[in-house]
């Protein structure tokens, strides 16, 4: 037959595909019979074998079932019957054929009896099973079936097999098995309905027979003998877990009767009815630690047999462990067979069930426990981790998360001020709990509106899941909460966290409670909102005027500290006078960006200074300066100010909740008090060093300008540590006032304590001063070298011994002296002789700076002017050392192009000294010249003496002189050998001594040496400006001395002068030299002398001689010729 039933289609589709094409044999293992994941929904099992008796086409003749091979959803299997069931037994049984079938095989015997019933009762009912298999009419004829019509002579047949597979189908050990098939019957009533089908259904079990159903009887009406159509499912069977098991179907007919027991079956099927396995987890999402509740759901399939003694074994992914409190439960429960038995251990990862059962009808039933874990994670559990004999579950999913609140900030507008910045809290405990985020960046950077990425976060904090947290925000930098209305918007990025703000108002702090697994980010705005702040200030009163009105004025600002504007309005301002004050009108102007225009009113107050609705910009300040005129009532003393009714108390104010500042600063309170300011000054200022002679000013001030009432006066100007160095200058006391009656100052300065007593009153608004001179005394008398002064009340008997820094009322001025001196080596005055060697030519200098008094000189300077001794000197490089006290010497630079040596400025400490040190050599050409040089100082005092760049004359303390001595040349000569010439004679001796009064003193002077290279030449040194006589003691042979001593003069430039009356012709003088021409002694030639020739000869020689030595004589001249000094 040709089916084209859907159903019987899919069937058979579905068969053959779990089978295979199998030619012998088992077949490979079918696939599970269920698919998961519809838990409670009871599915269609699958068939594991079909039969639709179509493999062979019976449209032309029946077809023998002995002689029928199914197709592949049958396993191409083969069939056997007991022999009755067959066409053998001639009772027209075990024919495969259809509604077109042609009339019956005229083999069976059975088939010819009744013709007119029995063949189109066959062809009927295998029509009835298509149209039942959901075929329509038509294609139900082509439908083919397996046919019993039991059509016996004897009427009855044994009871027996009607149908049995030859070929297996593998089974799954611990898998449920039915049998089922279509059954159409005809003749029901016959024998009053005793002779219906008893069909026996029975799973081949590797062979053997299980009846799983007996006694299935198609027919359903005993009293309509039309065709009957049925479908006829056995009970369910488990085979053995552990067990290998191959399967086929077997169907027994247990009726014998012969009347009736008319049947026909189609599509035979062994069906695995295994129930599904379903798992979850609930919630599947949970946070470290919560529970889940596991659902094990097992699902019958449609068939709803009973299904019983199956068991699960889920082994838990590593992590996850049975929750402290198991709660093992669900639905399941023991019907039959072994006892249902659940395990579950907290803290294990396996749960088991075993003995479950699913009674006949039982949809489903479930199975519920708890599970943890305590690490975040996703975790699978799936037919990996179960062991069971039902249809395994697809994995289910359990994720672990900690729910994560991050709370950032934002800015819906720009700071208040730059500095502003906000600090954002995860707190546990409420608003003033602990804060349990990371605070790295939880406070923002940047500036205006702009919040510095990575800054103002708690970042992703790891919550616990059912635990309340506050967020929370606290200023930062120079943020004023206050000054900023805050917004917060909150998102969960997994939708999870029910009632999240959105936009809400932030009033400072805002609880979540985070479900697991949350992801809540939360972003704080703040929008800066105008800081207004009213502020008064009294000013001056003054008056009264010629009316007897007094005016106090006041300053009243209004300021908007906050980045954006605001308004405020009415500002209104209420005196509140002491009771004999009366206030009779007032105005005021205003300044100030924005500020509204200023006004008056004639009347007591209060005055409105700003109307409602005025407007102040951000950072704007407006001033409103008012001046309210009152007058006395009476001459009851004012109280002074405590509040409203007091003194000349006024305040302002603001409609309630328009100040944001304090309104601590609304009220002000003009008092009529005075206002006293007593100092001292100098001059020279406080701290000034100053010497004797000075003339220190002293200016005592009583200030009372800031006073709105006069001001009384009675001071003590302590002078005793003044006058101990000082005098006071006489006449030198005045005062002074600029209003009212100078101070009285009382002179006790002669007597001790030695003070000036300053007394009076000082007019409201007034200012007096009182001056007075002193003298600071020489050295020697200057007491502690401190002038201190010190001004106090008249209530203080004992006068104070410090000075604090910075003090008004005390002065301290040092006194400071010092002095200067200068020394050579050798000593002053004492001449140097150029012509001596280099050692015996040096000069020492030290200058010398000694204090007198303890107080140390700062900033002094030694300077010695060299001009007018390095024109004749050498400065000893390297020699200017200073030396402070005896320490370490002090290295001073040589003197530079202006020949002045000077020490770096350096402080001399209180009676120490300082000692520079330094020298000079001689030049060799310095002859009779005068070496002199004077020392200077300079600090933060002069010096007593010797002040650098002073116009006074230099004290001889500080000056030294060295003068150098001079020389002269003695040459004598004799005649030459031409008339007038002269030549140099060696061998005379010489003498120089002192003139004593016009007389040749007998005392020798000077140091005579020969002069090399020039014959008869003899230099004479050490001999100073004056008178000398000169003395040959020896003359050459042959030749005479002079006749007398010469005298002669040194001219201070050291040129010569000769006595015309001793020195004759025959000694003459030319600068430094003197020639004594000497004539040889007349001596008459010896017989056979030389005669003329020879006298001649010797005379031409001798002038030869004369003059090399004279231009010898010039030529050394020339050469050390001495510079001249002004002495």
């Amino acid at each position: 037959m040709k089916q084209s039933l859907p159903a019987k289609l899919l069937a058979i589709l579905l068969t053959a595909t779990i089978v295979g094409l199998g030619l012998g044999g088992t077949v490979p293992s079918p696939a599970y019979a269920t698919t998961p994941g519809t838990p409670g929904v009871p599915q269609a099992g699958t068939p594991v074998y079909t039969e639709d008796f179509s493999n062979q086409d019976a449209s032309a003749a029946a077809i023998n079932i002995l002689n029928y091979t199914g197709g592949a959803a049958a396993a191409f299997s083969t069939y056997t019957a007991d022999p009755q069931w067959t066409p053998a037994g001639n009772q027209c049984n075990g024919w495969i054929m259809s509604w077109t079938t042609p009339n019956p095989p005229a083999s069976d015997a059975g088939c010819q009896r009744n013709l007119g019933t029995t063949w189109p009762s066959l062809r009927s009912m295998a029509q009835a099973l298509g149209v039942a298999q959901g075929q329509s009419p038509a294609q139900a004829q082509t439908n083919q079936a397996l046919t019993e019509y039991t059509n016996a002579l004897s009427g009855s047949i044994t009871a027996g097999t009607e149908f049995r597979t030859v070929k297996t189908i593998p089974a799954i050990a611990g898998h449920y098995y039915a049998v089922s098939a279509y059954f159409a019957a005809v003749n029901c009533p016959a024998q009053g309905g005793a002779s219906q089908p008893q069909e026996t259904f029975s799973l081949l079990v590797n062979g053997t027979p299980i009846v799983l159903s007996s006694g299935l009887n198609p027919c359903t009406s005993s009293t309509d003998w039309s065709t009957q159509v049925t479908k006829l499912q056995s009970a369910a069977y488990m085979v053995p877990n552990g067990t290998t098991a191959n399967l086929g179907l077997s169907l027994y007919n247990a009726q014998t009767s012969g009347s009736g027991n008319d049947v026909a079956f189609d599509l035979p099927q062994i069906v695995d009815v295994t129930p599904q396995l379903d798992k979850s987890f609930s919630p599947s999402l949970i946070a470290p630690g919560q529970a889940s509740t596991v659902t094990l759901t097992v699902t019958n399939t449609s068939d709803l047999k009973a299904k019983n003694d199956w068991s699960i074994t889920d082994t838990l992914p590593a992590g996850v462990v049975i929750a402290p409190n198991p709660a093992i439960g669900g639905t399941c429960a023991q019907v039959a067979g072994a006892a249902f038995v659940k395990t579950g251990v907290a803290g294990s990862n396996t749960f088991t069930a075993t003995g479950g059962d699913l009674a006949v009808g039982q949809a489903s039933c479930t199975i519920t426990f708890n599970v943890t874990a305590a690490g975040e994670g996703t975790y699978v559990n799936g037919p990996a981790n179960i062991v069971t004999n039902l249809n395994p579950p697809a994995n289910a999913t359990l994720t672990v998360r900690a729910p994560r609140i991050t709370l950032t900030k934002a800015l819906g507008a720009p700071r208040q001020a730059a500095t502003d910045q906000f600090t954002v809290q995860i707190r546990t405990g409420g608003a003033t709990g602990a804060v349990v985020n990371n605070p790295t960046n939880s406070t923002t950077a940047g500036t205006g509106s702009s919040v510095t990425a990575g800054t103002g976060t708690t970042g992703a904090y790891v919550a616990t899941a059912g635990t309340v947290y506050t967020l929370t925000e606290a200023a930062a930098g120079t943020a004023n909460l206050a000054n900023y209305a805050g917004s917060i918007t909150c998102t969960d990025s997994f939708g999870l966290q029910p009632g999240l703000p959105v936009g809400a108002a932030f009033s400072g702090s805002l609880a979540i409670t985070p479900v697991a697994g949350a992801n809540i980010t939360c972003t704080l705005s703040n929008t800066a909102q105008p800081i207004i702040n009213v502020a008064k200030q009294p000013g001056t009163v003054t008056g009264p005027d010629a009316n007897g009105d007094l005016v106090a004025n006041y300053t009243v600002t209004v300021a908007n500290t906050g980045s954006v504007a605001g308004t405020y309005g009415t500002l209104a301002d209420t005196p509140a006078f002491a009771p004999n004050l009366a206030a009779t009108s007032a105005a005021w102007t205003t300044t100030g960006t924005g500020a509204p225009a200023g006004g008056s009113s004639s009347t007591a107050g209060p005055y409105t200074l700003a109307p409602a609705g005025s407007t102040i910009g951000p950072g704007v300040t407006q001033t409103f300066n008012l001046a309210v005129t009152f007058h006395y009532t009476n001459t009851t003393p004012l109280p002074a100010c405590a509040g409203p009714g007091t003194g000349l108390f006024n305040s302002v104010a603001l409609p309630a909740g328009q100040e944001q500042g304090p309104t601590t600063d609304n009220s002000a309170c003009d008092a009529l008090t005075p206002n006293l300011v007593a100092s001292k000054s100098v001059d020279p200022v406080a701290g000034t060093m100053v010497q004797p002679g000075q003339v220190l000013s002293y200016s005592l001030s009583f200030d009372n300008t800031a006073g709105t009432a006069p001001a009384a006066v009675s001071y003590t100007d302590w002078l005793a540590d003044v006058l101990d160095a000082s005098t006071l200058v006489a006449n030198s006391i005045t005062t002074t006032a600029t209003s009212g009656t100078p101070l009285v100052v009382t002179n006790n300065s002669g007597a001790a304590p030695k003070t000036l007593a300053v007394t009076g009153t000082v007019a409201a608004g007034a200012k007096s001063v009182v001056t007075y001179q002193v003298k600071v005394n020489s050295a020697g008398n200057l007491g502690d070298a401190s002038l201190e002064n010190y001004l106090t009340t008249s209530t203080t008997i004992t006068p104070p011994t410090s000075c604090p820094a910075g003090s008004a009322t005390c002065t301290v001025n040092p006194v400071g002296v010092w002095t200067l001196g200068k020394t050579a080596s050798p000593a002053s005055g004492t001449s140097i002789n150029p012509g001596d060697p280099s050692a015996n030519r040096v000069i020492t200098y030290a200058v010398t700076a000694t204090n007198s008094t303890a107080n140390p000189i700062t900033g002094v300077i030694l300077t010695d002017d060299l001009s007018q001794v390095l024109n004749n000197a050498t400065f000893t490089a390297g020699s200017a050392n200073l030396t402070v006290n005896g320490s370490t010497p002090l290295a001073v630079p040589d003197p530079g192009t202006g020949s002045t040596l000077a020490t770096p400025s350096f402080t001399l400490p209180g009676n120490g000294t300082a000692v520079l040190t330094y020298s000079v050599t001689v030049n060799t050409n310095a002859w009779l010249v005068i070496v002199k040089n004077g020392a200077t100082g300079s600090g933060i005092v002069p010096p007593a003496r010797c002040v650098t760049g002073g116009s006074a004359p230099l004290d001889p303390a500080c000056f030294t002189t060295n003068p150098t001595t001079g020389h002269l040349f003695l040459q004598k000569a004799g005649p030459g050998t031409t008339q007038g010439s002269t030549v140099p004679l060696t061998g005379s001796t010489f003498e120089i001594h002192n003139d004593a009064a016009g007389q040749m003193d007998p005392t020798v002077v000077g140091v005579n040496s020969p002069v090399s290279g020039s014959p008869g030449l003899v230099e004479v040194r050490s001999l100073l400006p004056g008178t000398y006589w000169l003395l040959e003691t020896k003359a050459p042979d042959g030749y005479s001395l002079l006749a007398t001593p010469v005298k002669f003069t040194i001219a201070p430039n050291g040129s010569i002068a000769l006595d015309p009356a001793t020195a004759g012709t025959s000694v003459t003088a030319n600068n430094q030299t003197i020639t004594v021409l000497d004539m040889a002694s007349v001596k008459l030639p010896f017989a056979g002398g030389p005669g003329t020739a020879g006298i001649f000869g010797g005379t031409v020689l001798g002038i030869l001689a004369l003059m090399t030595s004279l231009a010898l004589i010039v030529f050394r001249r020339a050469n050390k010729t001495p510079q001249t000094q002004t002495p």
